[in-house]
């Protein structure tokens, strides 16, 4: 193969590959007994978890955002969830 494949093949797989960024995270387990696609289920647990694991409740905000996208409430504490999760970002906006 010639080296022009080779390099086509190799930027063809690097593109293919997913980023880390794309992953979405995993869902978090609700209590038993409540409805998994329901957003408002996730945003409670998220409210519940985000204080004192700022990573677990920005897994849940998510998820009730993909759940109803339409959601301000949802966007906004993840957005606020991010943010305490990396404490470096919000002190770059100071």
């Amino acid at each position: 193969m010639t080296m022009k494949r080779w390099l086509g093949l190799f930027f063809l797989v690097l593109a293919a590959a997913p980023l880390g960024a794309q992953r979405p995270p995993r869902r978090p387990r609700l209590a038993a007994g409540a409805d998994t696609n329901d957003a408002v289920a996730y945003f409670q647990f998220g409210l519940d978890k985000v204080e004192n694991d700022p990573s677990g409740g920005e897994a849940a905000f998510y998820w009730a955002a993909r759940l109803d996208p339409m959601s301000p409430q949802s966007q906004y504490a993840l957005y606020i969830a991010r943010l305490l999760r990396d404490p470096a970002r919000l002190a770059k906006y100071q």
